[in-house]
């Protein structure tokens, strides 16, 4: 198992590209809309538009700038040291059609899962005989459950049991 603590543990992160020049283009586009202040809609001007992308460009650059400067084992259980993106599919950006398939395919999720912690004090659910241990990771997913990687970490990994649980947050 501890050769599997350190495997997992990475950034948490894919290293998609990242063109902020792109996210600044985009946010005017949507700020100006198909009826934007050409049109007589109330609301921001097209200077005002023009505003909003910088700001909002500028703060994407800021996020952007944290996220990769994280420690390289920040997160725990980091899907993408375990089940890797190909480069190929990291070129096409997080929401190209291709990579999204991928993703799905592969990791049974569009994006890597969130808050990913090692939740000390829990216990497997049952008694373990004796010399065994547990590790219990929580972490957060939307739109799906990462049941291809467990079973690529089930033919990696064969004298280790994952054991996926989902859980109510009512």
């Amino acid at each position: 198992m501890d050769g599997f603590v350190v495997q997992a543990a990475g950034p948490g992160l894919i290293p998609w590209p990242f063109d902020a020049e792109r996210v600044e283009e985009d946010v005017f586009a949507l700020a100006i809309g198909p009826h934007g202040p050409a049109r007589g809609r109330r609301g921001l001007s097209v200077e005002g538009c023009r505003i909003l992308a910088r700001q909002f460009r500028a703060a994407a650059e800021v996020r952007h700038a944290r996220l990769t400067m994280r420690g390289t084992d920040s997160c725990p259980l980091d899907f993408h040291r375990l089940v890797p993106v190909p480069e190929r599919i990291i070129a096409l950006g997080a929401t190209h059609p291709d990579a999204r398939a991928w993703l799905r395919a592969n990791w049974g999720l569009v994006e890597s899962p969130v808050q990913v912690r090692i939740l000390p004090g829990l216990k497997a659910g049952r008694r373990l005989p004796r010399g065994h241990r547990a590790i219990v990771y929580g972490f957060f997913t939307r739109n799906g459950a990462p049941d291809p990687v467990i079973r690529r970490l089930e033919e990696h990994y064969p004298t280790l049991v994952f054991r996926l649980t989902e859980r109510s947050l009512a």
